[in-house]
């Protein structure tokens, strides 16, 4: 315990986790992987505010046996690259994303 909060060496198990009132929760691992998981699934929750995922390389959303649900007023997807019409046998229109930002 410190001015910086609780160190802990190993793993921690506990039921509850919250920050003192109007103070920032943070969960922080700056040399190693930071791992949440329980049986019944991890909920993270910002009632009044933002919730924020950032990373220096990769963000996975994955589900084994489920779906991913995005479900918003708005769903912004920036600097998605542009996919081009190609025509199909039906009379709807398919568009391609391409992950190569060389290929649109």
């Amino acid at each position: 315990m410190g001015a910086e909060g609780a160190v802990f060496s190993n793993s921690v198990e506990t039921p509850h986790v919250r920050a003192e009132p109007f103070k920032e929760l943070r969960l922080e691992s700056p040399t190693r992987s930071l791992y949440m998981e329980a049986p019944k699934g991890v909920k993270i929750e910002a009632d009044a505010g933002d919730f924020q995922a950032t990373c220096r390389s990769d963000l996975r959303l994955e589900s084994k046996d489920g779906e991913i649900s995005l479900d918003a007023r708005k769903i912004k997807l920036l600097r998605l690259p542009e996919g081009k019409a190609s025509p199909s046998g039906t009379r709807q229109t398919v568009f391609e994303i391409s992950s190569d930002p060389m290929k649109h």
